[in-house]
């Protein structure tokens, strides 16, 4: 059966819908440590015979790369491929995919509230009625959909798009 490697913590607990539908199509799926980062021996002990990965955060060296004998593709769980050792990958010959902007939004929202923490924006500041007091609460954008409140980016090339 054709396997594949899942190692991101919020897949590794293999409930997720899409994965079902891997499974569906005789994947097997493997998952080395549900719920955590797997560790280097971790990987080492179950890519022999994987021809895909969905990677997560976790570091993985040339050791790992050279154990996965079959591995075609890794589409990592993010954008950032700083974790992965390029030159071994490529050496093999092995594709790498990312998930490029799947979390645009919250990484905006999240610099967004780091600086209106940082710099107290009064324009930027809720104003919301508790009874008949006008309230502005510094820690009022934190955890919340900045989607929601109507502002606008400002900025080279993003003038006008909403957050």
């Amino acid at each position: 059966m054709t396997k594949v490697l899942i190692t991101p913590r919020s897949l590794s607990a293999g409930t997720h819908p899409k994965l079902k539908a891997l499974e569906n199509r005789g994947y097997a799926l493997v998952y080395p440590t549900p719920g955590a980062t797997p560790q280097e021996a971790d990987l080492i002990k179950v890519i022999p015979g994987c021809i895909g990965w969905i990677a997560g955060v976790e570091p993985v060296s040339d050791a790992v790369i050279n154990a996965a004998d079959k591995l075609v593709a890794i589409s990592r769980n993010g954008t950032g491929i700083d974790n992965l050792p390029m030159e071994a990958i490529n050496a093999r010959g092995i594709i790498v995919k990312r998930a490029q902007g799947t979390n645009a939004r919250g990484v905006a929202e999240l610099a967004l509230s780091l600086i209106r923490c940082r710099y107290p924006l009064r324009s930027m500041a809720p104003r919301h009625r508790v009874g008949n007091l006008r309230c502005r609460n510094r820690y009022y954008w934190i955890g919340s959909d900045w989607s929601r409140t109507g502002r606008d980016v400002l900025g080279p090339r993003c003038q006008g798009h909403r957050v």
